[in-house]
């Protein structure tokens, strides 16, 4: 870097600008996800299991341990943020003994992405919709009224740490500067690594949701506003007294070199983007973690009639998530053999219970089908779990057939998300609603779906004996929300 030309120039300036924003960013980004959030997660005796680290984005895979405190939810929302900025407070104290010119540009940049960007972010991601982490942190409290508050402590110190900064800046680079030279570096100084932050990183995301739009739009508005106000205060005022910053140039190599080491940092072990990431994983991913990757879910039930009369009831679960990244996809696919069936086997009980008018059920055997498929829109997904369920109090069985005649039977299966789907699941429905009986006891009189339609297909199984009709549904538009089954009793019980 011999021929690098005075960086107090405004085009070595950007580029020193630039590259020292990747390497702060960078730095930042890890400390905000694997100090702040993960290891938070870990002392509050949870899992970090995954990690994606780049300078437009970063997540943390984590997981909380069931039955945690709310306190601690929170706590690990808002740790990285937390992090950043008391890190940046420790390095502002600094700023005044660095020597050289590019070290303290260098060390600007930093207090930057330390100290204004986190309390932007905090500002902004308490809306709802943007999946920020201080509107996580409201929602897990049940406290509404916290966003307003992380709104305005988040613009007031963003603008007060910007302007700050802003001053620093003025000084460095001139400060009896006219007032355009002044603001030029300002531009240059902010609005650099704000298209960095933003522009690259909303092209080349994986999918453009309109959360992840909004999310964008937002930052490059509040955010621009707050640099531009800070920056146009501190050049119109200055620093006391418009005293040249005396520090020698400096040697840009230390921060070349940086620029240099986080490339393939970030680009090997992590990947570039969120979409093309393939990350880190620290350990295998918890075995509770897997209801993470489970949604939306394909929910298959099956109503087996005994010739006595007993019915039980068959769940096919199987997560369908599409992952997003290689990262994902090694996460999603390290549950193919194993399941939590504390989960699934809660949520059968749960289903049941709201399927059927029996609220006794308790759970017959459970596993991980080999062979089997569960539906799910118009295809099928290998290797469901199966829990199966029995009525556990026999007052109840009477219950659950309603025989009116005696030799007439009718099984009425509700829809559990058609009933409430914002106390449930919005968008959710049954996929598959599957009813057999034995062919030689029992023959069907009505079988109709009620509330909308579904697709039917009939047919028996000849090495079981038994009868069968499924109710499959492709979409969300219209799925029943009662399905209706009337046989007549051939043989007595």
């Amino acid at each position: 870097m011999r021929g690098l030309r005075d960086p107090r120039e405004p085009a070595t300036f950007a580029i020193l600008v630039l590259a020292g924003f990747v390497v702060a960013r960078f730095l930042a980004v890890a400390l905000h996800e694997v100090v702040g959030h993960g290891l938070t997660t870990l002392a509050l005796g949870g899992s970090f299991y995954g990690v994606y680290i780049s300078p437009g984005s970063g997540f943390a895979y984590v997981l909380v341990p069931r039955g945690a405190p709310v306190a601690g939810s929170a706590a690990i929302a808002l740790a990285g943020i937390a992090v950043e900025v008391a890190v940046g407070v420790l390095l502002l104290a600094l700023y005044r003994r660095t020597r050289t010119f590019v070290g303290a540009l260098f060390l600007l940049l930093v207090l930057e992405v330390l100290l204004v960007y986190p309390f932007v972010y905090l500002a902004i991601g308490a809306f709802g919709g943007t999946g920020g982490d201080s509107a996580q942190a409201a929602s897990v409290l049940g406290a509404p009224h916290l966003v307003a508050g992380f709104l305005v402590v988040g613009l007031l110190w963003a603008i007060a740490f910007a302007y700050r900064i802003s001053r620093a800046v003025v000084h460095l680079t001139g400060p009896a500067s006219p007032p355009r030279r002044q603001l030029l570096y300002l531009a240059l100084f902010w609005f650099t690594p704000l298209a960095i932050a933003t522009v690259p990183a909303l092209s080349l995301a994986s999918s453009v949701s309109e959360s992840l739009l909004r999310y964008f739009l937002s930052f490059l508005v509040i955010g621009g506003g707050v640099f531009a106000a800070a920056s146009y205060v501190a050049s119109r005022i200055g620093p006391a007294g418009r005293v040249r910053d005396s520090r020698p140039q400096g040697r840009a190599t230390p921060m070349a070199v940086a620029f240099a080491l986080v490339l393939p940092a970030w680009f090997v072990p992590f990947g570039p983007t969120d979409g093309t990431a393939h990350g880190l994983l620290l350990g295998e991913p918890p075995l509770e973690a897997e209801p993470q990757w489970a949604t939306p879910l394909a929910v298959n039930v099956k109503a087996v009639l005994a010739t006595d009369g007993n019915v039980s009831l068959e769940f096919r679960f199987k997560g369908v998530r599409e992952p997003r990244s290689p990262l994902e996809a090694r996460v999603v696919s390290s549950y193919e053999e194993r399941a939590y069936f504390a989960y699934w086997s809660e949520s059968a009980v749960l289903l049941a219970s709201t399927i059927t008018n029996v609220t006794s059920w308790s759970v017959a055997s459970m596993g991980i089908e080999s062979g089997g498929t569960a539906w799910i829109a118009d295809r099928t997904v290998p290797r469901p779990r199966l829990v199966v369920l029995d009525v556990s109090r026999a007052e109840e069985r009477a219950r659950l057939l309603s025989e009116s005649p005696p030799s007439f039977l009718t099984l009425l299966l509700r829809d559990p998300f058609q009933a409430d789907p914002e106390a449930t699941c919005r968008g959710c429905f049954l996929d598959e609603v599957n009813v057999t009986w034995p062919a030689d006891a029992y023959v069907p009189l009505v079988i109709a779906e009620r509330g909308g339609y579904a697709e039917r297909l009939f047919g028996y199984d000849p090495g079981t004996g038994m009868s069968f009709v499924r109710f499959r549904n492709r979409s969300a538009e219209h799925p029943p929300s009662v399905y209706d089954l009337r046989l007549e009793r051939l043989a007595p019980p």
